[in-house]
């Protein structure tokens, strides 16, 4: 530990000393412990799929021109992105396979829910399934959901595994 400059009056002293920051210490692990937990991602990402799924069940009326030309196209990319990064995030945590592994199944599964996501459409009143530029988007937006995973993954995911193991031992 560095020591204060002798100009000042004060005594450095670990933080760590102090109890209350003992409280903030077990705390901090206890919720490190809840989010390394692969179930609570799990969880995540199958209500993500019930969200999805209840939206494209929901009959929509007369079309409204949006005032930004295909913004639904980027609403898709977005809400599939989310999906991208619960998924990649559950897959990781658990018996943690090849980062290739985890993209290839994030993609395929997220692709085939699109393609199944706009034949459920086909069958919903008012609502225009089968559109390809949708599944396009989405396809698109899993992809910037792999990257985004695999930007935090150096920084946050790989801190959490050692946390996931501690989660399942108890």
């Amino acid at each position: 530990m560095r020591a204060c400059p002798t100009w000042l009056p004060i005594k450095r002293v670990a933080l760590w000393s102090y109890p209350w920051s003992l409280a903030f210490v077990r705390l901090l692990r206890y919720l490190l412990g809840i989010i390394a937990n692969p179930w609570l991602w799990w969880l995540g990402f199958s209500a993500w799929v019930g969200l999805i799924y209840f939206a494209s069940s929901i009959p929509s009326g007369p079309p409204v021109p949006f005032l930004i030309p295909h913004l639904d196209k980027f609403i898709h990319a977005i809400a599939f992105a989310v999906g991208a990064f619960l998924l990649s995030t559950a897959l990781t945590l658990k018996p943690a396979p090849s980062s290739r592994v985890v993209y290839l199944t994030a993609l395929a599964v997220l692709t085939l829910y699109a393609v199944l996501d706009e034949l459920h459409q086909l069958y919903t009143p008012g609502r225009s399934g089968g559109d390809v530029g949708d599944m396009i988007a989405d396809v698109i937006g899993t992809c910037l959901g792999i990257v985004l995973f695999t930007c935090t993954y150096e920084r946050f995911i790989r801190t959490l595994r050692p946390h996931a193991r501690a989660a399942e031992a108890d």
